[in-house]
């Protein structure tokens, strides 16, 4: 056929009955035959997508809806996803450096007040990263409010990217912010395990100052 004049001489009732079947078979199958293989949320997707395809009779506009529910599920799964291979520590025990028994006392005595290390892991989102911000800011403002003598607060802030594979725009404009709440409080970020290509990406989003902040490891930041 070169035009859709001919399903004019076609019947009506025979022609509903084919869409009505053709339509409902769709549904049956991406709907309610993938409860079983869909989690609850997943499946209250499809629903909404289908219930603003029907009530709009916009196809644009579902598609549309269904991109910002993967947008809010993509955001609300990588939130709950930690961003770091174990919670930050306070503590001096990560140098590899033999020292006397006597400065390596000292030495622990003094960091595992003043240092925290934060061992960052895969690529760090914007959600994610908020939760670990909050918790490093919270300890510098519980040690402000609860008046800690300046000897034994945090000085400095050990971000360890080893394993880190990269971080979005939004996750460096709020540790950009970190670091300016963190030099109001004397606090010094430092960076480790930082290769050159994240060296550079660090100083150009403007979280790392030159080389006094960035070093090849721990040992090497700890005798800075």
């Amino acid at each position: 056929f070169w035009s859709i004049e001919h399903f004019n001489f076609l019947p009506r009732f025979f022609l509903s009955t084919l869409l009505f079947f053709a339509g409902a078979g769709f549904v049956a199958e991406n709907l309610w035959g993938s409860r079983r293989f869909l989690s609850v949320g997943e499946w209250f997707q499809i629903l909404v997508i289908l219930v603003v395809f029907v009530v709009t009779e916009s196809l644009l506009n579902a598609v549309l809806i269904g991109i910002l529910l993967t947008c809010v599920d993509f955001i609300l799964t990588y939130a709950r996803v930690p961003c770091v291979v174990e919670q930050p520590v306070r503590r001096a025990e990560l140098s590899c450096v033999r020292r006397a028994p006597m400065i390596q006392l000292t030495l622990d005595h003094i960091l595992n007040r003043w240092l925290l290390v934060v061992r960052l892991k895969g690529f760090i989102f914007f959600a994610s990263a908020q939760a670990l911000v909050a918790q490093i800011r919270d300890m510098m403002e519980s040690e402000e409010r609860n008046k800690v003598p300046q000897y034994r607060r945090l000085h400095f802030v050990i971000f360890d990217c080893k394993v880190m594979d990269g971080m979005d725009a939004s996750t460096a404009k709020v540790l950009r912010k970190l670091k300016s709440d963190a030099a109001g409080y004397n606090v010094v970020i430092l960076w480790t395990y930082v290769r050159s290509d994240l060296a550079s990406k660090l100083r150009r989003q403007e979280l790392a100052s030159g080389d006094n902040s960035i070093f090849a490891d721990t040992d090497e930041a700890l005798h800075s």
